[in-house]
């Protein structure tokens, strides 16, 4: 059968994924180096953090490609298929769909407990003025060690990679740049989003993380 190039990763997708790279590395080197001058770095890459994942829930719901939540196969019976080579996705495989769930879970768990941790000295989240103090000291906790559980899921997603890329001559990489994959006739391609829609969730995304930032009783 020919080949041809499909549109699996529209641009939305992209621009999150690289995005979130480089706050994320930010706020979890600031996080871990422990320096007070760093703290105000921490809390922008932080926020930084939210608006993407504000941005990904958006176009998760409303964008249309494989990266959209409706088209992630996440059923058990999915994953059989896939663990027994029964299945092809040109999109996320369904271990790679529940990946993507959990480590975006994860990291919204790190960065609301992020808005209530303080260190009773120099730093604290905005969440911290208004919060009950049995409710700072949970997401302390949370704060605290959930950074542990991202790091193993960033190893795995690293291993996942290599794994493809050698053993399975898949580089999952080049598509995440391009948004394009080689494939067989009869892949499904991804609608392009709109630049104008992409404007649209992209404001939406930045107001929500905003009022989450600076909300009130």
């Amino acid at each position: 059968m020919s080949q041809q190039k499909t549109l699996v990763w529209n641009l939305h997708t992209r621009l999150f994924h690289w995005l979130l790279l480089v706050v994320f590395t930010v706020s979890m080197a600031t996080g871990l180096l422990g320096d007070i001058d760093l703290m105000e770095w921490h809390l922008i890459s932080g926020y930084g953090v939210l608006a993407l994942l504000c941005f990904r829930v958006l176009t998760g719901l409303f964008a249309l490609d494989h990266a959209h939540f409706l088209r992630l196969p996440l059923s058990p019976r999915a994953v059989i298929n896939y663990l027994r080579g029964q299945s092809n996705h040109s999109g996320h495989s369904p271990l790679g769909s529940w990946a993507v769930v959990i480590m975006l879970l994860t990291l919204l768990a790190q960065t609301l407990s992020g808005l209530l941790t303080t260190d009773e000295i120099f730093t604290e989240g905005p969440w911290v003025a208004w919060a009950d103090e049995r409710w700072i000291s949970v997401a302390s906790v949370i704060h605290a060690n959930n950074y542990r559980l991202l790091l193993l899921l960033v190893a795995l997603h690293l291993s996942a990679i290599g794994f493809y890329w050698l053993v399975r001559k898949n580089n999952l990489v080049k598509p995440m740049i391009s948004g394009y994959i080689s494939q067989q006739d009869g892949a499904q391609a991804a609608k392009p989003i709109s630049l104008l829609r992409l404007c649209f969730l992209t404001a939406i995304a930045a107001l929500s993380a905003w009022l989450l930032v600076t909300i009130s009783p």
